[in-house]
């Protein structure tokens, strides 16, 4: 129950850190496309 319990979070964790990478990523994007502008 407790290992997987931490495998659970452990995943949640990486998928939130890859959802936080996309969203960084497209912001840098973003502030590139403006600066080109």
């Amino acid at each position: 129950g407790w290992f997987m319990h931490i495998a659970i979070h452990a995943k949640n964790l990486k998928e939130l850190a890859d959802k936080k990478g996309q969203f960084i990523a497209i912001y840098r994007g973003f502030l590139l496309s403006l600066k080109d502008k």
